[in-house]
């Protein structure tokens, strides 16, 4: 609940959003005199959805100017962009003239993509009372000219948040995930919002017809990273809400010569991929198995009691989840090494030997290492060793999956207050007869991190290449024998020890 109320847009937050709107409408009416009346500057995506966070930009259309020649497609074939980037462009200088009203740090147009886009980052010369901080703390805005088909479906989406109270925090705390791991940019290649708000509807939709309790906020996000992390292949399987959630890709037909690598996401309004444009989809889905791995492992951990304090969302909002697990993979590693390296020491010292020049010592041509060199303090004799030696002794514990009997989560669910979608477009407009701004955000909910790791290789014994090599191979397999419940063979263990 605290994660999510913290990811979540505050009044002022929606307050300075609402008055950089503003600005944006009376560059575009300045700009393109030749379309008033018929010029529409409308608000879409979280914005209006009541899905965003605190870091969410604004996704503003001009409609009623340019729309593409082919709707079905639902983007600019290439000799139509340069004229929709003509349009954009008088926007931006008369958005860059408005000194008086916002100060720009970064300005970019984009012309050659399917829908040309305008992204500015900028902050305000004149915020709100309520909003006093966005003088120094720029919101970023992505504009673009064609049809009002984002604003029809972040209105879909806000009913769907009224339909279903656990979408919401859902997507609040994956959209956090996928921003930590810079896959939540569609220009670089990563899951729009609209993309990953469709992936979240459709497992709520598999879930509720299978029986389970939707509302579980902890059971549906272990499982939704789990479904996606997976379970999902995106050359069998693609998501349409539409459809029943997720469905196979042969019963799409806007899927037909589509490639198969990507993730499918059909619009529910218009029926065409959204997700087309994520040719980073092998790595969305990649972090969803990582969060996957993560959650499994908590899970497992604490499947008997968990304490009242934990957080597990921690690691996943706020982007430490690979280090966390690189850190505890490297403990498990040291500690299965210095287990058996000692046991292994242990059997050899037995024979005088030094475990680290098994095999030189048998091949008789490398002078055997001083105590020192091989860490450890005191002597060796035929008894064991006398002295310490310098090893990591922690106990390895392994990732185990969660099961579908055993529901992860809270007992009890706090729904925040609630608003309809409408009222975030009431508060750009200026109409406060609507609501006021603390009661233009959806209700949500608490969250779980994840993620996992690979684990590093051994490197060979440092005496590799000395001395007689079939000699070397004899000696090892006769203390493989000797060895037993061992299981490594004399040269393996000193290439363990050499690392541990």
């Amino acid at each position: 609940v605290n994660t999510v109320h913290a990811l979540q847009p505050e009044p002022g937050d929606v307050a300075a959003r609402a008055a950089m709107m503003r600005v944006v409408q009376g560059a575009a009416v300045s700009a393109l005199p030749e379309w008033r009346g018929r010029l529409q500057v409308l608000p879409f995506g979280s914005f209006v959805s009541g899905l965003g966070t605190k870091a969410s930009d604004i996704d503003i259309v001009i409609a009623g100017v340019r729309e593409p020649q082919d709707p079905s497609k639902g983007f600019y074939e290439r000799h139509e962009r340069p004229d929709v980037a003509r349009i954009l462009d008088r926007v931006g200088r008369c958005l860059r003239s408005a000194r008086n009203d916002i100060y720009i740090q970064n300005f970019l147009l984009i012309r050659t993509s399917r829908i040309p886009v305008l992204k500015l980052s900028a902050t305000l010369r004149n915020p709100p009372p309520e909003a006093a901080a966005y003088r120094y703390r720029p919101i970023s805005v992505d504009i673009s000219a064609t049809t009002a088909a984002g604003p029809h479906a972040a209105r879909y989406l806000a009913q769907q948040t009224q339909a279903f109270r656990a979408l919401r925090p859902l997507v609040l705390i994956v959209k956090a995930y996928l921003k930590v791991s810079n896959l939540n940019d569609v220009a670089s290649g990563g899951l729009s919002s609209f993309g990953l708000t469709l992936m979240v509807l459709a497992h709520l939709i598999e879930e509720q017809k299978a029986g389970n309790n939707v509302e579980d906020l902890g059971y549906m996000l272990v499982w939704f990273f789990k479904r996606y992390g997976s379970l999902y292949d995106p050359a069998q399987m693609a998501v349409s809400v539409r459809d029943g959630g997720t469905v196979p890709r042969a019963r799409v037909d806007a899927l037909l010569g589509k490639k198969l690598d990507r993730i499918c996401c059909i619009d529910p309004l218009t029926g065409l991929d959204c997700t087309e444009g994520t040719f980073r989809a092998d790595e969305v889905l990649a972090a969803y198995a990582r969060a996957d791995h993560h959650l499994a492992k908590l899970n497992a951990r604490y499947a008997e009691s968990c304490p009242p304090d934990l957080d597990i969302l921690a690691a996943l909002a706020s982007g430490q989840l690979d280090e966390e697990e690189e850190e505890e993979e490297e403990e498990q590693l040291l500690a299965e090494e210095g287990l058996q390296g000692e046991a292994q020491e242990t059997h050899n010292t037995k024979d005088g030997l030094v475990l680290g020049n098994v095999v030189s010592h048998v091949a008789g041509t490398a002078k055997l290492p001083s105590p020192g060199e091989l860490g450890l303090s005191g002597r060796c004799n035929k008894d064991g060793i006398q002295g310490s030696q310098k090893h990591i002794g922690l106990t390895h514990t392994s990732s185990t999956a969660p099961q579908r009997s055993a529901a992860a989560g809270t007992s009890q669910q706090v729904w925040p207050g609630e608003a309809k979608g409408s009222q975030a477009e009431a508060i750009w407009r200026g109409d406060s007869s609507k609501g006021n701004v603390a009661s233009a955000q959806p209700r949500g909910i608490g969250e779980a991190g994840a993620a996992s790791v690979d684990s590093n290789s051994s490197s060979s014994s440092s005496n590799q290449g000395q001395g007689d090599p079939a000699g070397a191979q004899q000696f090892s397999k006769t203390k493989a024998s000797e060895a037993g419940a061992l299981g490594r063979t004399a040269t393996v263990g000193a290439g363990a020890l050499s690392n541990a």
